[in-house]
């Protein structure tokens, strides 16, 4: 499995339906931490490629 994932606006309105509204209002650059921790959370779910972009 592959799990693709930056800075995406998904990011953001995930984070601010799950009460985290700090981090949903942040700018793009800013959710890097939480992409990080997506990426994290795909490979314990069985991913075996993360895609990145980094800019």
């Amino acid at each position: 499995m592959m799990f693709g994932i930056s800075r995406k606006r998904f990011l953001a309105e995930v984070l601010s339906k799950s009460g985290f509204e700090v981090v949903a209002t942040t700018n793009a650059v800013d959710r890097d931490v939480v992409g990080t921790a997506a990426g994290i959370f795909a490979l314990q779910q069985g991913a075996g490629i993360i895609r990145i972009m980094w800019r």
